[in-house]
């Protein structure tokens, strides 16, 4: 990630008080929805912050335990499309999508807004969802999901993906390491050797959108 970076977190909404924790945030010790939120966004900030990225607008959508509260991600492509109307990069990173119904429509969501705006000069990135795809309890379906995504997803959704991305490598993965050690309520239910394997560089994959076809 470049300094400067711009980063949005899609599920960041609050839902409002009164509202227990799901059962993932209430075995990371939460006792409220709204606990876990604003622990999750500070969470966010510190870990910008780690990288001398900066944090964009919290689009406000739930996590999925949350919205059967009559929120959910529809309008999703709407709000990502107003961000890169408003943030109008050059280049913008945004995940595949796969193993977890939030990231899947999250992924689905951002490809469509950058499509939509294909002749922008918007060099379009996917990457790998992590660490799902080294998570013992998600490989196999993460592996599932992603040739679906390389194939019939994005045929049908008519946007081609091509491995040809090139980055200057870091020499140490210290700066991602210390990312991701700021999130320690999501860290306490994460099997540790997964997480470990996923701060490893080369975990890291991606592909270009390739919106101009």
């Amino acid at each position: 990630m470049n300094p400067g970076s711009f980063v949005s977190t899609v599920c960041s909404g609050f839902a409002g008080p009164g509202i227990g924790p799901s059962n993932w945030d209430r075995d990371s010790f939460f006792v409220s929805a709204d606990q876990a939120t604003a622990t999750r966004q500070a969470e966010d900030l510190a870990a910008l912050t780690a990288l001398a990225a900066k944090q964009g607008p919290f689009l406000g959508f739930l996590d999925g335990p949350y919205q059967h509260r009559g929120r959910n991600l529809v309008g999703l492509e709407a709000s990502i499309g107003d961000l890169l109307d408003f943030l109008a990069p050059s280049r913008c990173l945004v995940p595949l999508g796969v193993a977890h119904n939030d990231h899947i429509e999250t992924g689905k969501a951002c490809r469509r807004a950058l499509v939509a705006r294909s002749g922008r000069g918007i060099e379009a990135i996917v990457y790998a969802d992590l660490p799902y795809r080294v998570l013992p309890a998600t490989v196999e379906s993460y592996d599932k999901d992603l040739s679906r995504a390389l194939t019939e997803q994005v045929a049908e959704e008519g946007f081609p993906m091509r491995a040809d991305v090139e980055w200057n490598i870091p020499s140490t993965d210290q700066a991602k390491r210390t990312a991701v050690y700021r999130y320690g309520s999501q860290l306490l239910q994460l099997d540790k050797g997964a997480v470990e394997q996923s701060i490893q560089l080369d975990a890291e994959m991606f592909w270009h959108l390739a919106t101009s076809d």
